[in-house]
């Protein structure tokens, strides 16, 4: 469900550890239809009952498979042509269906993208499920858009997440408390979603456009929320409002965002405090921002945009580590650490290096001395130049007053 603004109780967040651990097979093998029979065989997918496509029943034969099924009383019967590397594809008049052999070892709920988005008709209904042929398990779905042609089927097991096509997605594992959701990008389907393993339809699926609620709710439940946001967004903050497009009521502390295949994902998670959700309500909105200073809404147009240098009071994140910008005693930017000490300067008693030849400042990771050594290359008014085969570089730029100063951390051992 895809919604601007979600309706709340008063809200307790649950902390803010997102981690961003890769995860996920190398490869991944197409799947397509293997049914097979000797004779022509029908089977039933879906009984006549009050679903938008019923009854739905399959018939193949030696020559392929047809698909019958009903529209508001008006029955037709299809055959099917081959998709997606053997999907099969039934276009109807008033519906399109689609069958297919779902891989071993995925879950029940697959995904088909794009979700069907009728011009000028009115909304269009779609579903689907699996149903056995003689001990063999075969998936359907259906839509009441005709003509409508799928871009591929996102398929998961709890972990991996992978399309009938063989693309295999980037995976994330998204946390905020106690909760934990598996995020996932495909990228070159502009696609980013969850997978919520707990749930009781056998791992839920879900493909993020706007904001989605996501996992268990209820009176004495929690509800937990995924926010796909530009690929600027480095942090992201709740914003509780007096009605649905009403004034700033309050703002929850920044928390990070996990970045996925060009995307930002973040998950948050609020309690139902005091009373139920039908008597007490509140309305929140999920914000983004580069530096935790400047906040965009969702659909700000400065999506996309150069957002610039994080200036004093911003923070920034450098090898998975959060630092908040200061200024040194020349007016030149500094790093901050959360006990406000001085965690990276680039100045001397004479202020930083001139021009773009910068420096570099080492350090040992969280100080301790057996640790391997990170670094930081720095220029002025320039990003340092670093080699294509530094792995795991992390690069921003931040200002104050006598100047900009760009970084780029490196991890140990690259």
């Amino acid at each position: 469900m895809s919604i601007g603004a979600v309706a709340l109780a008063g809200v307790v967040w649950l902390g803010s550890g997102l981690m961003d651990d890769l995860q996920g097979a190398s490869e991944v093998s197409p799947a397509g239809m293997t049914w097979e029979v000797d004779e022509p065989e029908t089977a039933t997918a879906i009984p006549e009952h009050g679903a938008s496509v019923s009854p739905l029943t399959f018939t193949r034969t030696s020559d392929g498979v047809s698909a019958t099924f009903g529209v508001d009383g008006r029955t037709e019967t299809v055959t099917g042509r081959p998709v997606l590397d053997g999907v099969q594809l039934f276009e109807g008049e008033h519906a399109t269906v689609l069958l297919w052999t779902p891989p071993e070892g995925a879950a029940q709920h697959s995904t088909v993208v794009p979700d069907p988005e009728p011009q000028g008709k009115g909304s269009a209904a779609w579903s689907g499920g699996r149903f056995t042929v003689d001990g063999q398990e075969l998936a359907y779905w259906w839509t009441t858009l005709p003509g409508y042609e799928p871009q591929d089927i996102v398929h998961h097991d709890g972990q991996d997440v992978w399309t009938v096509t063989g693309r295999l997605a980037e995976t994330v594992t998204l946390r905020d408390g106690d909760v934990e959701l598996t995020g996932f990008a495909l990228s070159d389907l502009g696609v980013a979603g969850y997978v919520d393993d707990s749930s009781p339809d056998q791992g839920a699926l879900e493909v993020v456009d706007d904001y989605t609620v996501a996992g268990p709710s209820g009176d004495d439940g929690y509800r937990s929320l995924v926010a796909r946001l530009p690929g600027q967004a480095v942090f992201a903050r709740e914003v509780g409002l007096d009605g649905p497009e009403g004034e700033v009521v309050s703002t929850s502390e920044p928390r990070r965002t996990v970045g996925v295949g060009g995307t930002d994902l973040v998950l948050v998670v609020g309690e139902w405090q005091g009373g139920s959700p039908q008597t007490e309500r509140r309305f929140f909105q999920v914000q983004w921002s580069h530096d935790a200073l400047t906040w965009h809404d969702q659909d700000d147009p400065a999506a996309g945009a150069d957002l610039g240098p994080v200036g004093p009071g911003g923070k920034v994140v450098l090898l998975d580590e959060t630092y908040e910008v200061g200024t040194d005693a020349h007016g030149w930017p500094q790093l901050l650490d959360e006990d406000g000490s001085v965690f990276l300067t680039v100045s001397d008693a004479e202020g930083p290096p001139a021009g773009e030849g910068g420096g570099i400042v080492m350090w040992r990771e969280h100080w301790w001395p057996w640790s391997d050594r990170n670094e930081v290359h720095f220029a002025v008014d320039a990003q340092p130049r670093l080699g294509s085969d530094v792995d795991g570089q992390d690069a921003v730029t931040v200002s104050g007053p006598a100047g900009v100063v760009g970084l780029v951390a490196v991890p140990a051992g690259s």
